[in-house]
């Protein structure tokens, strides 16, 4: 039996190929922009559903390997201080070993995302608080190879941005409440949006994984709902802002896929088809680990 990747390639493929055919064959210059158009929209699906194949076929090359021993990644902790105004705890965005104690003197200024200002801390005042990404899919043993396989599908993102974007994945906690960064961006980004609340009253990733839909946030400087996250997307260089829930074929919300731009940026519909492509893949990858996992 075929499977059904290969089945959409061929399709994809073929429908570029009558486009070009149907351009060729007439002198209409209008009709003949609009064939090549659609051409170029069947051939980038195409061409996706090529890199998922080199993916999957990833992905079965290491559940068959079975490696004698895997190395674990050590995992680091993020520097959290609290609010004097609101007693709410948040992260500073610095990163330090678990294990490691801080210096006496140590200090710093840090923005707080609760009352939209910057606070004076010292170490007497902060903790270290470990980043656990894990949950649904640990990052070591299989779950190492899921971050290689959703690693290819970042890749695939940003060749066809262009070189433009910046994209991720993030999973889902157990009871569907958080979401964890599995590859993409930055340990230092991780670690600010560690454990980053699923709900309707959320944002971007959030919000997507809380209503199923995607969310497009062409301009977060210009979003009320960005008011107290606008310090994150100004220290790590990003305006546009595009989050897709990623759902298993049972309906179950697993995870997101995110896609960052420096330019407020709005999404097109061949957007919105890659992503689309990019999110039913990563979706069967993570409910493969989620079953093996037992």
């Amino acid at each position: 039996m075929i499977p059904n990747r290969t089945k959409k390639l061929i399709e994809y493929s073929a429908r570029a190929a009558a486009a070009r055919a149907s351009a060729n064959a007439t002198n209409d210059s209008l009709e003949k922009a609009k064939q090549l158009d659609l051409e170029r929209h069947w051939r980038r699906l195409a061409d996706s559903y090529k890199a998922l194949e080199n993916a999957n076929r990833c992905l079965a090359d290491s559940q068959s390997e079975q490696p004698s021993s895997v190395p674990i990644l050590r995992l680091s902790g993020v520097l959290v201080v609290t609010c004097p105004i609101t007693r709410r705890d948040y992260s500073t965005g610095i990163l330090v070993e678990t294990g490691a104690g801080l210096q006496p003197r140590a200090s710093g200024r840090s923005h707080c995302p609760y009352c939209d200002i910057e606070h004076a801390w010292s170490a007497k005042d902060a903790k270290i608080v470990g980043v656990r990404p894990r949950d649904r899919a640990s990052l070591t043993g299989d779950g190492a190879h899921l971050m290689e396989v959703l690693g290819l599908l970042v890749d695939t993102a940003i060749e066809r941005s262009d070189g433009k974007a910046r994209a991720a994945f993030y999973i889902a906690n157990n009871e569907g409440t958080t979401l964890h960064h599995v590859v993409g961006m930055t340990t230092a980004y991780a670690a600010c949006v560690d454990g980053f609340a699923i709900s309707p009253h959320s944002l971007a990733c959030g919000l997507a994984a809380a209503t199923r839909h995607p969310v497009i946030t062409q301009d977060v400087m210009a979003d009320a709902s960005w008011s107290k996250w606008r310090w994150l997307a100004k220290a790590f260089g990003y305006r546009g802002c595009w989050s897709f829930p990623i759902e298993t074929r049972d309906g179950n919300i697993v995870g997101t896929f995110a896609m960052y731009h420096k330019e407020p940026t709005d999404a097109k519909t061949r957007d919105l088809d890659l992503a689309t492509v990019l999110t039913c893949a990563a979706a069967g990858f993570i409910e493969r680990r989620i079953t093996a996992a037992g």
